[in-house]
């Protein structure tokens, strides 16, 4: 238990915890994981967003832009 009476979250919690939406992807530009509040932001369900590509995430207009990024 940490000094505030918690137990300690560990990676996996922190990600979680952050008030901030947050993906995680691989060379491929495909997302790993996404915490809760980047699946809120978007409207997905729970998991899932791994495996499709994070220009999933990016407005239509500006895909091929951020590819070329």
């Amino acid at each position: 238990m940490s000094a505030a009476g918690l137990p300690p979250l560990g990676i996996p919690g922190l990600f979680e915890a952050v008030p901030d939406a947050l993906v995680v992807i691989d060379a491929r530009g495909r997302i790993v994981h996404a915490n809760a509040h980047t699946e809120a932001l978007f409207g997905h369900a729970r998991g899932s967003l791994e495996g499709r590509e994070i220009e999933d995430l990016v407005p239509a207009a500006a895909r091929e832009r951020h590819r070329a990024y």
